[in-house]
């Protein structure tokens, strides 16, 4: 739009998406009260910080990229299990497209030539992927509070 190009605007986005994907990862795991859930626990806790650190000493964001992308993985398929075992297959299934979708739209963004075609692309598969997204954890949110919790 003709405005200045705000650099650090753009350098924000993997830490920013890794403390809010590693917050998200983490919640989806029952408090820590054995030795293995713990582990996964502090693990997806102590994420932001090693990635947010490691950008910084290394001064590229790099490091907070491949930590969000564990983060992102970790919950796409903390939620698609969750959503099996509560017996809702479609929305399991859902956090298999969004996670999916996740996977498409990293080499699409990477791609030199950014076409404006090839921009709709990435949007078109973003928007899809965010509504299974939403729509899938609607389900689920739906289908956890009319059920006896699941042990999982």
């Amino acid at each position: 739009m003709n405005g200045p190009d705000l650099t650090w605007l753009s350098d924000a986005l993997f830490p920013l998406l890794l403390i809010g994907f590693a917050l998200l990862a983490r919640s989806l795991f029952p408090e820590p009260d054995g030795p293995r859930r713990g582990v996964a626990a502090y693990a997806l806790a102590a994420l932001p910080v090693v990635g947010l650190t490691a950008s910084a000493a290394l001064r590229d964001t790099w490091p907070a990229m491949l930590l969000a992308i564990l983060a992102v993985s970790t919950a796409a398929v903390r939620l698609a299990l969750l959503a099996r075992a509560a017996g809702d297959t479609t929305a399991s299934a859902l956090f298999g497209l969004w996670m999916t979708g996740q996977y498409v739209l990293g080499p699409l963004a990477a791609r030199p030539d950014q076409s404006v075609p090839l921009q709709w692309v990435e949007q078109g598969c973003n928007t899809l992927t965010q509504t299974a997204f939403a729509y899938a954890a609607w389900r689920l949110a739906r289908t956890v509070r009319t059920k006896e919790p699941v042990a999982t």
